[in-house]
């Protein structure tokens, strides 16, 4: 007995499992964008680097793929409708941030990936968060900038101040050589507070007319032309496997249950 029908029922079987496979894990297309930081030309003693990309990234990542952020596309978007129908919100929240992807590349540039059945929509969201991205790293900058305003601006009040105690006292009868030259140092302390408070307010100015340095879109959304893996490939590996583990089937039964003689 020569058991041929295990191979062709493991074939069929692969065959089966691989369209089944198809309608239940459809194939997934991959989107991309890339994001790079601009450097100015401008004197970096009057115009500081607006932000480093790599300390911020994890913020700005944190705030652009936040809860919050992701319900609002996948409503938007009616993305995963099957899963939402089925599981909670906070699933499908986790899948979604599963399929992002949000990379510093060795190049220094950012680059986002997003991946999805559907290729218009996974082209979408792609746009959706390197937006987001933009506006975060806005935000970030405009932090920081502000607070090194309010650190110098106190710097120079502080100057201010003591120089303004220290000459009042040195022009009193009998002013110390140790008093004067405290006035001058003093004084120092308030022309270098002035001068880093003036080339901050010109970078600041610089920066507003982006001459500074910013992030930037350099490679819009792609539209994914081709599934990340073929459908024929995935139902073609499938089958494979079935003929392999029918043949196996058929040589392990013709080893333990040998045939019997005919008479």
């Amino acid at each position: 007995m020569r058991r041929y029908w295990l191979v062709i029922a493991g074939t069929v079987i692969g065959l089966a499992s691989g369209f089944t496979m198809l309608l239940f894990d459809p194939a997934t297309y991959t989107s991309h964008a890339k994001l790079i930081e601009r450097s100015s030309l401008v004197s970096q003693r009057v115009l500081q680097p607006r932000f480093d990309l790599a300390s911020f990234l994890p913020r700005i990542t944190q705030t652009a793929t936040s809860r919050s952020a992701l319900i609002t596309l996948i409503q938007a978007y009616e993305l995963y409708p099957e899963m939402r129908s089925k599981q909670p919100m906070e699933d499908v929240v986790e899948q979604m941030r599963k399929e992002i992807g949000i990379e510093l590349a060795k190049n220094g540039s950012l680059e986002i990936h997003f991946s999805y059945p559907d290729r218009d929509k996974a082209q979408k969201i792609v746009s959706e968060i390197g937006t987001r991205l933009l506006d975060a790293s806005l935000r970030e900058a405009s932090v920081a900038m502000h607070s090194t305003g309010e650190v110098l601006h106190s710097s120079l009040e502080t100057a201010a101040a003591e120089w303004a105690d220290l000459s009042q006292k040195a022009r009193a009868a009998g002013a110390s050589e140790r008093l004067l030259l405290d006035r001058d140092l003093a004084k120092k302390q308030y022309v270098d507070a002035s001068a880093k408070l003036a080339d901050f307010q010109l970078g600041d100015e610089m920066e507003k007319r982006r001459l500074g340095s910013y992030l930037e879109l350099l490679d819009t959304a792609s539209l994914p032309e081709r599934p990340d893996s073929s459908p024929y490939a995935r139902v073609a590996i499938f089958t494979l496997g079935g003929l392999a583990i029918g043949i196996i089937a058929r040589l392990a039964a013709d080893l333990w249950f040998p045939a019997l003689p005919t008479a």
